[in-house]
Parts: structure tokens; sequence; C-alpha cells
């Protein structure tokens, strides 16, 4: 952030005459006063969110716990970067799209819990890895429930890019809707053993898989197994 390590800055003040921020220009910065005067951008207990409410620019609150606000579709690159405060977020269902390192650093994260359905889960783009709070937590939990099986819908056409990097999940069941398979969205996840594919036809699969697990087998229909192998 443009004010890291400005640790004697206490009170920065935004003028009316600035149209956009950059990602999170506060990232690094000794928690202290902050006014913005701009009309594009509010402040709400230490939240600085976009006039529309729709995206999350910049946290700096000191609180343990915090609730995506039902109505945010974006969280901004590096939003939530180094929160050393924060154990637990909640997602909400609304949240499209993660920039990139957008929980960056926060070593302090135990849990990341997803008020959608799995569906929605998979439907959000994360830009990069740490663009994913379960590059953190090593979990995820949907509606307060931790997954350990994924069972995904089928209704889900993609397995997009880091959707479960880092995760301490043991198995996914792909439902045969699942035509492409992002190799990243499982990046880290070294108690994955199983995956299983019900599909007649092989999700197309981008890049080879970056997994430290010792075995991790793939079960698909016998009936079509060497289409597998091709």
């Amino acid at each position: 952030g443009v004010f890291k390590g400005c640790n004697n800055l206490h009170r920065i003040t935004i003028p009316f005459s600035l149209r956009k921020f950059t990602g999170n220009p506060f990232c690094g910065w000794k928690l202290g006063e902050l006014i913005i005067k701009s009309p594009n951008y509010i402040v709400s207990d230490g939240v600085v969110f976009d006039k529309n409410n729709t995206e999350i620019v910049a946290f700096l609150s000191d609180v343990y716990e915090y609730t995506i606000p039902v109505g945010i579709k974006k969280i901004a690159n590096s939003a939530f970067a180094n929160c050393k405060r924060l154990k637990e977020v909640k997602i909400s269902s609304g949240v499209k799209y993660i920039s990139y390192n957008a929980f960056y650093g926060n070593d302090s994260l135990k849990m990341v819990d997803f008020l959608g359905d799995l569906k929605d889960w998979c439907n959000i783009i994360f830009a990069n890895d740490r663009a994913n709070p379960t590059f953190c937590t090593h979990s995820l939990y949907i509606n307060h429930q931790k997954i350990d099986v994924l069972n995904i819908p089928e209704n889900v056409k993609e397995i997009k890019h880091y959707a479960f990097v880092n995760t301490d999940i043991t198995e996914i069941n792909l439902g045969s809707s699942v035509v492409s398979f992002m190799s990243t969205a499982i990046d880290g996840c070294t108690k994955l053993k199983k995956i299983v594919c019900k599909s007649y036809m092989p999700p197309a699969v981008y890049d080879h898989f970056q997994l430290d697990s010792d075995q991790l087998y793939l079960y698909v229909p016998k009936e079509v197994l060497l289409m597998y192998f091709d």
C-alpha cells in the first residue's frame, strides 16, 4: 500500500477530487483516523466501500470476525491483506470476484464460512491463490459445515482457478456437467486422495496438477476408460 510503514501517520484525509482507488492504498498502514471526502467511497466501521456498496476496497477494522455484507459483489486488490487480528470471515453468496492478493499475509485467519451453496462458491472468480482466503485457513465451510468431501453439483460446468486452494479436502465427486477443470483449483490440497468423474466425456484439464499428495486415485466410468487416458 502507498502508506505502508508510515507508522507515525495518525490521520489520512482523502480529498473530494479523488475518483478511484487502485486496490487498497492503506495496506500495511498502522491504523489511524481515515477521512474520505470523495463522494465515490464510503467508510463504515473501519471498512472502505465503493459508493454503491458493491465492493470492499479496504478493510481497516481490528475486529476478530467479519461478515461481508449482502450486496457486495467484489473484493478489491489486497482489500484484507495483512489483517493480523482477523480470525474468521464470512462471505455472502453475492460475491462474484475476489481480486489479487485480497487475503495476502492473513496468518491469523483460521476460518472462512461461505453463506451460500457450493454452486455459488464454484462461480466465484479468484484472481490468484492469495485471493482465496482458504490459502490461509486450509479449510472451507459452506453454511457453517466444514467441507471434507466435495460433491460438485450437476449444474456446475467449470472448476475455476484456485477455487479450493490449500484446503484439506480428501475427495472430489465431479458432476457429469463439469466440462473443464483448472488444475490450480486444487493446488496445495495435500490430503486429496480421490477424484470421481461421472461424465462420459472427460473434462478438459488445464496444466498439470501441482500436488504433494502421496497417492491420488482417479475413478471414471469403465465404459470410457480409454478416453480418459487419451
